[in-house]
């Protein structure tokens, strides 16, 4: 899956506009309403999102305003002038009814400057879910809200010079119904296999690992509670390996594989319904250290306790921690330290 960096976009304060025309920019994919999943990217670019819906539609802007928390502006469009004060005369615009892969969000602001849209035909149709317009472009199309479809409108109002983005098939998806969200969904956790990882862990991932997220995002499961039960199922494992016999340790090693399984349901959980952060990830990062370390031990206590596998089990931990510490160093100190400057915010 393309991951958001940890520190984006601070430097750019354009605004980012996020079009709502009905009910389909409610719905849930993987989880999180889609809407919701436009103004997180938008908070991780370090921008300023603001969701604008018809102003006949209060019960909809209400709803979304209760998904989006109350530090995100979701205002009727027709009071849209008045609620934006920023400097740039250039908007971000989304249409609030497609699913825009976050990457894509990133990949657009970061190589487009200026007037820029991404153009593409869908159904017949010449359609742009995302642009960056005039201020005055968008003043514009606001009267036609209500019953027009956003990425139509956003395509009308870019700039006949505006540079024209590719957006890839896997990036986007129109979220017309149930059928669409649900090959919306397909193409969301499908972006989480990784062509470098081992083909085992990618065949297990798919056939797996992303049908049980696609479950568990439908329901109240949070990613700590699979986190939880990945660590406890390891810990369990690492005990019955323990054990002299030989049915222990296969026993053992289908607990740990288990473990293994609940590890990637975490990642993509998280990554799926926008729960990524900091707190989650040093408890997901310690029990795994604790889980290897509790397996070491385990193998080091079948084969027999003895000086020579006491002393590798010794080794094998030392590797562990510094392999952490490695990778602390490496990757988690600059994400956390992001995050605490509200720069790699945690949406809920």
């Amino acid at each position: 899956m393309v991951e958001l960096p940890p520190v984006i976009g601070r430097y750019d304060r354009t605004r980012v506009v996020i079009l709502v025309t009905g009910r389909t920019a409610v719905c849930r994919v993987g989880g999180v309403p889609a809407v919701a999943r436009h103004v997180a990217a938008a908070r991780r670019l370090g921008l300023d999102p603001i969701v604008l819906f018809p102003a006949r539609m209060k019960a909809l802007g209400a709803e979304i305003a209760g998904e989006i928390g109350d530090d995100v502006a979701c205002i009727p469009a027709t009071e849209y002038s008045a609620a934006d004060t920023s400097d740039s005369d250039l908007v971000l615009v989304i249409a609030g009814d497609w699913y825009l892969a976050p990457g894509a969000i990133v990949a657009f602001n970061e190589r487009t400057h200026g007037p820029a849209v991404a153009r593409f035909t869908d159904r017949g149709r010449v359609v742009a879910p995302m642009a960056r317009i005039e201020r005055s472009a968008l003043k514009k199309l606001i009267p036609k809200l209500a019953g027009n479809p956003s990425s139509e409108l956003i395509n009308a109002a870019a700039a006949p010079d505006a540079v024209v983005f590719p957006l890839g098939v896997a990036e986007r998806h129109r979220l017309s119904d149930n059928v669409a969200v649900a090959r919306c969904e397909q193409k969301l956790f499908a972006s989480s296999d990784d062509l470098v990882d081992p083909w085992h862990y990618r065949l297990i991932q798919k056939w797996i690992a992303i049908p049980l997220t696609r479950l568990l995002a439908r329901t109240p499961v949070m990613p700590v509670h699979v986190s939880v039960a990945k660590i406890a199922t390891g810990l369990v494992a690492a005990a019955v390996i323990a054990q002299e016999s030989y049915a222990g340790a296969v026993t053992g090693s289908l607990l740990f594989f288990a473990s293994r399984i609940l590890d990637m349901i975490a990642g993509d959980l998280a990554r799926s319904s926008l729960r990524e952060g900091s707190r989650g990830e040093r408890f997901d990062v310690a029990g795994d250290i604790s889980v290897q370390i509790a397996v070491v031990w385990g193998i080091a206590v079948h084969v027999g306790a003895d000086a020579a596998s006491l002393w590798l089990a010794g080794i094998a931990t030392v590797g562990i921690l510094v392999s952490a510490w490695v990778a602390y160093l490496k990757v988690f100190r600059g994400l956390w330290e992001a995050e605490a400057r509200g720069e790699r915010p945690t949406v809920a």
